[in-house]
């Protein structure tokens, strides 16, 4: 039980890095621990699944980071957000109807 705490140490301590690892890294990893004996069948699935769970948590919290910096970079810039173009678009398209007439 000492392999799995001290594999899945390794693969948390990379931070982000963990992250980056694919299911099949993962699994391809695992199966040499199991093939060496140095993990069971049933601890090197647990091991993982687990590790993929971690990793799809991390890419959503850094996700979830990435999109809430961009916000508020936008936010706090003189940069135009979509919705205020479309707005102005719509305030000059209905300028230009009435100097029209």
């Amino acid at each position: 039980m000492k392999n799995v705490s001290d594999f899945a140490k390794k693969f948390l301590l990379a931070g982000l890095g963990a992250a980056a690892f694919s299911k099949e890294e993962i699994e391809k990893i695992a199966g040499k621990l199991a093939a060496k004996g140095e993990l069971s069948k049933s601890e090197a699935i647990r091991v993982i699944n687990n590790l993929a769970e971690k990793g799809k948590s991390a890419q959503s919290d850094i996700s979830k980071l990435v999109r809430q910096e961009v916000e508020k970079i936008l936010r706090e810039s003189a940069i135009a957000s979509k919705k205020d173009v479309d707005e102005i678009k719509k305030r000059l398209s209905l300028l230009e109807k009435k100097l029209a007439r």
